[in-house]
């Protein structure tokens, strides 16, 4: 059986206590600051990053 890890949510917002991963041109609020496991991600436009990624969300097993 697979466990629950962490939902990502797309979003054209900042959010309080992001963190920039620069080869990727991505802020993330990580999901280990969420009692729910969420992961916020917001992407420069230039980000090396397909664009399912950046409108969809994402369930992590």
């Amino acid at each position: 059986m697979r466990r629950y890890h962490h939902i990502g949510i797309p979003t054209s917002q900042p959010r309080p206590g992001e963190r920039h991963i620069e080869h990727l041109k991505t802020f993330i609020v990580g999901h280990k600051n969420s009692e729910y496991g969420v992961e916020w991600m917001r992407f420069e436009a230039d980000a090396p990053i397909p664009e399912l990624v950046r409108q969809v969300p994402h369930v992590c097993f």
